[in-house]
């Protein structure tokens, strides 16, 4: 009854919004403040079942499902939860985030901090027992079960206790003697080969929006026609940009003139001279040559993200708007936020 509580109240701080129109970014800061963020006391333990239906109505509200209609998923659910330097978003995965806060009472179990809680339990549940080797009674409460169940995993991936023993030493934060709850976290999270040229999409010089975009842009799952169409919807196939060919991630992305005239345009502003290829061919090159956080690095990283957003932009004011905006206006827009970033005097929308 609890639990299903706990999740009808994430469910609703979730429903508010369904019915707005709100922004891939701002979805993401929900996602993370409504369930992962909140009542973090009920995260020590989530059975199995809880854990996918709030999975679940992350993803759903991410890509748009309301009772008005259900939204296109265009990429799965393990791409957002994985670290950005593996080329996900960041968002925390509510299994493993689960077990390592399960860990955090295994971890007082072995080391024995003072605590209250801890000569409780000593007397109560081990009572006399090692931790590595008591076992859960029928009358056992369901958090204590779950502690168990989570040790056992341990050993079965550690193979032996003293293996364990060691490891959860190791996520001792040092000189404070509290518990590393990222460590437990990465440990149990599935990882992925690291991927560091897309952190170039995570500049922190540049406006989150540009990011996000960009990010579903590399992946190239943005709502082109072509997409579009492997999806059943029966659209006439045209760039919106340049009117001269079909619209897909290569073509936008920068093989459309539209395209390279806005990059050309804001690469003489920086000072390069480059014609651009695809996307990932350039988000190499940026990777290669503008490394460091310097000033001119880190304007050349945000002119391409900015490029990337607003091209996407003028796209979507094309189809959705009937606007249409030169390519000077566009620069003019990008050079106008990048200065105000810069100078941190204007909050920009």
């Amino acid at each position: 009854m609890i639990r299903q509580q706990y999740l009808d109240q994430r469910r609703f701080a979730i429903s508010r919004f369904s019915y707005f129109t709100v922004k891939y970014l701002y979805r993401c800061l929900l996602i993370c403040q409504a369930l992962v963020r909140f009542n973090l006391f009920w995260f020590q333990d989530l059975p199995l079942g809880v854990v996918h239906k709030l999975e679940s109505c992350s993803r759903n509200f991410y890509w748009g499902d309301s009772d008005l209609g259900s939204g296109i998923h265009w990429m799965k659910w393990q791409y957002f939860t994985k670290p950005r330097c593996e080329g996900g978003v960041g968002i925390k995965e509510v299994l493993s985030w689960n077990k390592a806060f399960l860990l955090k009472w295994l971890w007082k179990l072995v080391l024995r901090p003072p605590s209250l809680w801890l000569a409780w339990a000593e007397g109560y549940l081990l009572n006399g027992e090692s931790i590595w080797n008591v076992q859960a009674k029928a009358t056992s409460s369901w958090v204590w079960s779950d502690i168990l169940q989570v040790r056992d995993d341990l050993l079965l991936l550690c193979g032996d206790s003293a293996t364990a023993h060691g490891l959860i030493e190791g996520w001792t934060v040092p000189g404070i003697n509290k518990f590393c709850l990222k460590a437990a976290y990465d440990f149990f999270r599935v990882g992925a080969p690291g991927a560091k040229k897309i952190m170039v999409l995570w500049e922190p010089f540049a406006l989150p929006k540009y990011s996000i975009v960009g990010w579903q842009a590399y992946h190239a799952k943005l709502a082109t026609i072509d997409n579009l169409q492997k999806r059943g919807f029966h659209f006439a196939n045209r760039c919106y940009l340049c009117y001269q060919e079909e619209e897909s991630h290569s073509h936008l992305f920068f093989l459309c003139p539209f395209m390279r005239l806005l990059w050309r345009n804001m690469m003489i502003w920086i000072g390069v001279t480059r014609r651009p290829r695809s996307l990932r061919h350039e988000l190499e090159w940026i990777f290669t040559h503008c490394k460091g956080n310097s000033l001119l690095s880190r304007l050349e990283r945000t002119v391409f993200i900015a490029i990337i957003y607003h091209g996407w932009i003028e796209r979507n004011y094309r189809v959705f708007r009937s606007l249409e905006r030169d390519v000077h206006t566009i620069c003019n827009q990008i050079q106008f936020e990048i200065m105000c970033r810069y100078y941190g005097r204007v909050t920009i929308e």
